[in-house]
């Protein structure tokens, strides 16, 4: 029996990649990419999406229970597509860098967003996630920060699911010099890379296995949040 175009979507989970630092092209976002090479690797689809890419907008007018109250965040043909991506995936990895011991703006501005499917009845419940965090000398909590958010949606977090990336400080010693730092920088974030593969490939295979145990237990979508 030949397998057509509809059988392989369902048989290959999406894992959408949310590069949620300031840059399309920085050290998370690489970290991002080779993470969901990985999942590629392992059987899955993968898709990125760069939030400074999208107009996300702050929330207006406060976050009422009910979304009815007051009006709920934004949402912008940008949101939407966000919302329907989401939705139509397995589950998403976040990798957020951290500025001052918190998480980029686009990664806050992409939480607040959440809020307008969690009114609409908790529609990420059932869906995996991953946390690829990004800092230089100080993390901040930031990770256990957002498991902790993404646990109240309902979101599963796998085992190895959130991975915290240090890319200078592991390297050298403390503090090194500035003027090393600058000229040696480039060479630090790829050895760094290349030595964190191990996690980032556990990251990957290990929300492939959460995926498949949601849909054997009936969990994931939930429907469409329009």
């Amino acid at each position: 029996m030949v397998k057509d175009e509809d059988d392989d979507k369902i048989s290959r989970p999406l894992i959408i990649g949310i590069n949620a630092s300031l840059t399309r092209e920085g050290t998370t976002a690489r970290n991002l990419k080779k993470t969901l090479q990985f999942v590629e690797k392992h059987g899955g689809k993968a898709k990125i999406i760069h939030l400074v890419d999208l107009e996300i907008f702050p929330p207006r007018g406060g976050y009422s229970k009910d979304g009815k109250e007051n009006q709920p965040p934004y949402v912008n043909a940008d949101t939407e597509f966000l919302f329907d991506e989401l939705l139509a995936a397995d589950g998403f990895i976040l990798a957020v860098s951290v500025h001052w011991r918190l998480p980029a703006s686009p990664a806050v501005a992409f939480l607040e967003k959440l809020d307008v499917l969690e009114n609409k009845g908790c529609l990420l419940e059932g869906k995996a996630v991953g946390i690829l965090v990004n800092y230089e000398l100080e993390e901040g909590g930031v990770g256990a920060t957002l498991m902790a958010d993404f646990s109240d949606m309902g979101l599963h977090v796998a085992p190895y699911a959130k991975v915290a990336c240090n890319f200078i400080s592991s390297r050298v010693n403390q503090c090194p010099p500035l003027e090393w730092l600058l000229q040696n920088l480039s060479e630090v974030f790829r050895k760094e890379v290349d030595g964190f593969s191990w996690r980032l490939e556990a990251l990957a295979n290990n929300m492939m296995k959460e995926i498949k145990m949601l849909r054997h237990s009936g969990l994931g979508s939930k429907g469409s949040w329009r």
